[in-house]
């Protein structure tokens, strides 16, 4: 996978894996995220950024995407995950 206007760090951490990216285009973090079948559109104008924090712990896995444009995202339930969101803000 290329990523042209963005960074992709993996570091392990003792027996913790922790995974940080940044993307500049709504498309390359979808493609970034294939694996959870989203669709992404940018609702807002202006320029994008976002970024992914990922890490597990024993059997739990943590992410958070941000983004500082409004962003639709629609796909499938993954199963056997309990999933959850929280707007910190909006406009």
């Amino acid at each position: 996978m290329e990523f042209y206007n963005s960074y992709y760090i993996i570091l392990y951490l003792s027996a913790n894996r922790y995974i940080s990216c940044r993307f500049t285009d709504v498309d390359e973090l979808t493609e970034f995220l294939t694996y959870s079948q989203m669709e992404m559109i940018q609702l807002s104008r202006g320029s994008f950024q976002s970024e992914f924090l990922a890490t597990q712990i024993g059997d739990l896995y943590f992410t958070r995407i941000s983004a500082n444009q409004s962003v639709q995202a629609i796909g499938p339930k993954q199963q056997g995950y309990l999933t959850f969101s929280l707007v910190w803000a909006a406009s």
